[in-house]
Formats: C-alpha cells, structure tokens, sequence
C-alpha cells in the first residue's frame, strides 16, 4: 500500500528510514447462510424432485456383455443418473435407495466422473457433471460405498443404511491425492470415514462454499508456529496451495496467472511483465498482521482472481509511528485517489485535465505525459494499453489534490534510489499549471544496524528483520529518533545498538541528555540554599564569571540553528549544536564547583546554566525528544 504524507515537519523525515525494514486453519470463522440456489438444490434431494434421466437396466448392460467380451470388473455400470426419483418411477422395486453428491474437498467444487461401487454387490455407478449420483433397488442392509478418481484418495464410505423403500442420502467430499505419494504408495492409500462423518464433512463443506469466500487466515502466531520467514513461507502451509519455485502462489491447482495478490486491499502488479504473480518471498511475516487466502471468486475481487487471492495486511503503520512520537494530521490513502474508470475521481480528473490541455497524448493505446519541460530523458506513461492507471499516475493525481487543497509547499520523502522520479513529478506539476518549485523531495538513505560488534543481517528468505518496534522496544523511542535524527538524510547511518544505550560521553543522545539532568540537579541543589534564583540573564557579566562568555555565546546562535534546520529540512544540524553546547557545558562543571561559589557567583552561573538547559530542552523538544530530569 502507498501511503501520502504531509511533511512538513523536518523531524518526520525518520520513520522512512526503518519502517520498510508489517494456523494454516483459523478457517471459516464466520456466521453463513446457505445461498438460495443452494438450499433449492439440497431441497430438490431432500424431497425426491423428479428428473428425467436415461436408465440402462440389469437386464440391458447383460445383454451388452453377452455380444461383446469385455475385461471389465464383474459389476454392472450405470451411467449418471440427476435425480433421485426417477429410478422409482421407472423401475418398480421393493428395496431402498442411495443418493448423493461429490465434491472436492479442497475447493468445494463439484467432482463428475467418480466411480462409486458398493462392496459385496454387482453394481457401480459415475457421478454426473454436478457430482450427483443414484442407486435404486438396493437390498435392506448396512454398506460400505468405494469412490475412486484419478488424482483423488481411493475413499470408503462405511455404515451407509438402506432401509426398505426409503431413501439414504449420502453426500461426500473427497480428499486430494498428494502430489509426493507414488503409484504404488497411491495405490495403497484408503481414506475411511462413517456415512455420518461424510455427510457433517459435506455440510461444513457447504457451508464454506456458500459463503461469500472461502478462506484461509493466517495469522503472527501462525507465521511462528511455522517459522515463516516470508509470505511465501507461511501460505504453503495453507490447504488448497502450493508455492511455485518458492515465490508464486498456486491455488486450488490453477496457475499463478489465475491468482493476485492484495496488500491491505489493494492489488499489487508483478514487476515480471509476463506474468501476473507477486513473488511472495519479497513480504517479510515480521511486518504482516495476517493474510487472508480467498479460494472463490467473488465479484468485489479483481476479474484475473479466477484461483483465488492473497490478501495481505500489515501491521499498523500509525500505532508504531504514535510509537515513535510522529503524528500526522491526515492520512491520505491511494485508494482515496478512485479509479481511472470513474470519471469524477482525482486521478481521472488529473488525466483528463492533462490530455485537455495537450500534455498528455495517446500512443501505441496507452496514455503518455510529455515531460519534456523538466529535462526527463523520456515521456512516461499514466495509463497502460490495457486502461490500467499507473503508479504514477496516481502520483500525480495525489500532488494535484494536494495543491487544490491550498498547500504551498509540497515536501515529499523517498527512498534514495527514486531519485530519478524528481523530474517527472516536476512536469506533472508544471503540466497541472502549478509551479514545481513548490516541490521539495528529501532523499533518505537506509541504515545499517550494528548490534553486539556485527552487523545486524536482514534476509525475506531467513525471516530476519529489526522493525521499528523492534528497536523502540530495545533502546527507547527518544534514542531512536535521537540516532535517526543524527545524520543528513541523504547519508548513509551507521547504527550502534549497544552504543545506544551506553553510559559514556561516545553516546551523544546519553551527552546531551546528561548535561540536561546536570543542570536540573544544580537547580535543584541551589534552591536548598536559596529561596529563589535570579533568572534575569542580563544581570550576568564577564566580570561576574568570565567563564560564562563561552556559554552565553553559544546560547545566541540557537535561533539562527533553528531556522537554518527548518529552512534546509535538516533536523540533524540541531542535534551538531546541542552536542557542542553540551561539550561546553560538561567543560566548565568539571572546571568549576559551582555550589562552592560565593552566593553573588552562585547566582550568576546559575543564570547561565539555566539559559542552557533552556536551550537543549527547546533543542530536544523540537526534535520529538523528552529533555530527561534524571539520568
């Protein structure tokens, strides 16, 4: 998912830095009604709807065996039969009935073609093309039925009761043959259940099939009790999937073509133009809330999702970023931005206007931006051949949202790698009509975290990931933005982990914040002495404490910091003033004692001290940073 933001709070930069580094049978945990077409079906079994049919009797397929050698099994076979009445209205019989129907247990599909025999008799029958089969004329007694299919367990069906001119409905899902088992192996593999089991398995198959999706969801406790590094990972432990090379989902057996992929609903192209699949490998399960497999197509899903979809939800950016003291006042969604097929929607709105005003133009069926007038080395296109928007279409749908709503200044922050995006975004604006110096794009660079002496190793394929909760949760939030905030956004961050949380004068974020509870301290201390402290800081002179020049001195360049940090976007300039101030500070404590000082001294340096811890708590205020009162 594409999240817009407005920056415009140097300190918000950070979070870009580490926010990309979100039970295979928590099944069907919904309330279902069946459909009505279902019900009609189950309804025209329950109460013996008549259906024509042809019937080929006993005495027909003996006739047939009799003209022609045959070196079939010693059983009659009917052909399959739709109704389960129609037998008695046309073979008159003292016995009872068996009816029912074959699915797939998989996939809920209907299952023709299945050989059903009944032990210890002469007599066997297919499924029809709804998977529904019929036996009239069978003795009073207790069975066991046989389905065989190729690709499907050999499955019996025990304690099937027939009673005398009375019908037994038996309705059966079979199990999938795994692909590893062998001929030999497969030939050997019986799947036994009572005629009880099948029908409650057939009834819960029901219910899944009549829902509005049938679903798998796995969830974080999933992904751990697998150990699944990646998404791939965790669904081929889901029934009815299979990961194709290790990256593309398989479902219900249709190729990858067949499936998509969603993240917190919306769809995600391949980046290999010859197919449809995401590879899924490239989903870390450390950032994943869950993921939702739908095996059904259903009409709010997009029209290639024939298979199914792999619906994947992250985890909450906001919670971890509320987290990490960064709030934003909106949150702008991509897909706010509507589709290019709806002509009231900001992003046809944006294209529209473009292709209005000749600076969007059509080519080889798809929809092109000149881009000429921001230097870009080629046109880009907004919407593909086959009327899918793009990605950057959207981009420019967004800044022109954004430029309608009144902003003057539109600061974007992107990965380092996107630098070559600058120029097309600027034409876009420029061809909107708008001034694209209103744009500012900080590029950010990622960090290498360092734990322990070694390298922090981030791999989708071992499932080894440092989110951002995960370093709040090992060394704080304040020195977390602190460490983030330390470097130019373009330059590469070495991150120490243990140097982090050390106690040394090597920890600036440990520097600063210590000079801070110093001077509290001291405050504290005076006033044990005194009933006040005079806060007028014009009443310090050199001749009073001429150690204070240096101090008083460095205190006058703050408002210039600030405004130059604010105007550059470089929060890190604030954090290199706070550590000289507070290497000036900690210079003159060791030097000096100042509660041994006379009371006129005290007072004195107890006026600049305070200025100073004024500014570094203004300094790490404005950073998102709690000034500490005690270390």
């Amino acid at each position: 998912m594409k999240l817009f933001n407005n920056f415009f709070n140097p300190t918000q930069v950070l979070f870009f830095l580490i926010s990309i580094s979100c039970s295979t049978h928590c099944l069907f945990g919904i309330n279902i009604t069946l459909s009505d077409e279902l019900t009609e079906e189950i309804d025209a079994i329950e109460t013996n709807e008549k259906e024509e049919y042809e019937l080929i009797s006993d005495s027909e397929a003996n006739r047939s065996s009799d003209s022609e050698e045959s070196d079939a099994a010693s059983f009659d076979l009917l052909p399959p039969v739709a109704g389960p009445e129609t037998l008695l209205d046309m073979v008159e019989n003292q016995g009872g009935q068996i009816t029912g129907q074959v699915f797939d247990k998989e996939s809920g599909e209907t299952l023709s073609g299945v050989v059903i025999v009944i032990e210890d008799t002469d007599f066997a029958t297919l499924s029809d093309s709804q998977g529904r089969f019929n036996y009239s004329g069978v003795d009073t007694g207790v069975y066991v039925l046989t389905f065989f299919k190729d690709g499907y367990l050999q499955a019996k069906v025990t304690d099937t009761v027939v009673s005398n001119e009375e019908t037994a409905v038996l309705n059966f899902a079979m199990p999938r043959r795994p692909v590893e088992l062998s001929d030999d192996v497969y030939e050997l593999q019986d799947f036994v259940v009572t005629a009880k089991e099948a029908n409650e398995n057939f009834d819960n198959l029901l219910l899944e099939f009549s829902s509005l999706n049938v679903l798998d969801v796995m969830t974080t406790e999933d992904f751990a009790k697998f150990a699944a590094g990646d998404v791939a990972e965790a669904i081929k432990n889901v029934s009815g999937v299979t990961v194709k090379g290790g990256q593309f989902a398989i479902i219900r057996g249709l190729d990858d073509r067949y499936s998509t992929t969603l993240v917190n609903g919306l769809s995600v192209p391949s980046p290999d133009p010859d197919r449809s699949a995401v590879p899924l490998d490239l989903f870390p399960t450390s950032v994943i809330e869950n993921i939702i497999v739908t095996k059904t197509y259903t009409s709010d899903k997009p029209s290639i999702a024939a298979a199914g979809v792999v619906d994947i939800k992250t985890k909450s950016i906001e919670d971890d970023l509320k987290a990490f003291n960064v709030n934003f006042d909106k949150w702008f969604y991509e897909s706010s931005l509507g589709k290019i097929g709806d002509d009231s929607s900001d992003i046809a709105l944006s294209v529209n206007k473009l292709i209005k005003d000749g600076h969007a133009y059509e080519k080889d069926k798809a929809i092109w931006l000149n881009t000429d007038i921001s230097g870009d080395d080629k046109h880009r296109v907004l919407v593909r051949d086959n009327g899918k928007a793009t990605y950057f279409a959207s981009d420019v749908a967004y800044h022109k949202n954004k430029i309608d709503r009144g902003f003057d200044k539109l600061i974007n922050v992107w990965g380092a790698d996107h630098h070559g995006y600058i120029k097309r975004i600027e034409a876009s604006i420029e061809n909107l009509g708008s001034n694209k110096n209103k744009l500012a794009v900080k590029l950010v660079q990622f960090a290498n975290l360092f734990k322990d002496g070694k390298k922090v190793k981030m791999s989708t394929r071992s499932g080894e990931f440092f989110t951002l909760k995960n370093l709040i949760e090992d060394i704080g939030s304040d020195a977390a933005r602190f460490y983030y905030l330390s470097k130019q956004a373009d330059q590469h961050l070495d991150f120490d982990l243990d140097l982090a949380k050390s106690d040394s004068k090597e920890n600036i974020f440990y520097y600063i914040q210590y000079a801070h509870a110093r001077i509290v301290s001291l405050e504290e201390k005076a006033l044990d002495k005194f009933s006040e402290i005079n806060r007028n800081i014009k009443n310090i002179s050199s001749g009073d404490y001429k150690e204070c020049d240096n101090l008083i001195h460095e205190i006058s360049k703050f408002p210039d910091i600030v405004n130059k940090s604010a105007n550059t976007l470089q929060p890190h300039v604030i954090i290199y003033y706070l550590k000289d101030l507070s290497q000036l500070f900690h210079s003159f404590y060791n030097d000096n004692h100042v509660l041994s000082e006379s009371e006129e001294n005290m007072q004195s340096i107890l006026e600049c001290l305070i200025a100073v811890k004024q500014v570094i708590s203004n300094g790490l205020n404005l950073l998102g940073i709690t000034p500490m009162q005690k270390m």
